[in-house]
């Protein structure tokens, strides 16, 4: 068995951190797609809580406003006032708000009792989601 040879320390070392390197690109890789898939799923179920409410709210009946100045939280705008979801409650650790508000264009504000504009925000464990505004005009 004259001219075998083994590894050497080194190769083995160097070998060893190759692999080393190969498998944590491959488990950051991996981490970063189930975060990434983790997202995509909750933009996609708030995405459908959100066109759900804002359907419903559209199919049904125009909403008066209060006759009393309002303010709503969080932003406190004048002329905003939340309507609640009927016969609605989200999945757990999701939250949604339905707000009707005054819709103005680039030339003027249009009155509240004519045409108003419906956002929908949901939430998922405190942290916002997914926001969709849809317009609903008197008929």
């Amino acid at each position: 068995m004259t001219g075998q040879r083994g590894f050497g320390l080194l190769e083995v070392l160097v070998g060893v951190g190759l692999l080393g390197f190969i498998l944590g690109a491959f488990l950051t890789t991996l981490g970063t797609g189930f975060r990434a898939t983790t997202t995509q799923d909750q933009q996609v179920t708030a995405g459908a809580l959100a066109r759900s409410q804002l359907e419903s709210i559209r199919s049904a009946d125009y909403f008066a406003p209060p006759s009393v100045p309002y303010l709503i939280p969080p932003g406190n705008d004048p002329g905003v006032y939340a309507v609640p979801a009927p016969n609605f409650t989200p999945p757990p650790q999701y939250s949604v708000v339905v707000e009707i508000a005054q819709y103005c264009d680039d030339v003027q504000c249009y009155p509240v009792d004519e045409i108003q504009q419906v956002s929908a925000a949901v939430w998922h464990d405190g942290k916002s989601v997914r926001q969709i505004s849809v317009l609903k005009a008197r008929r």
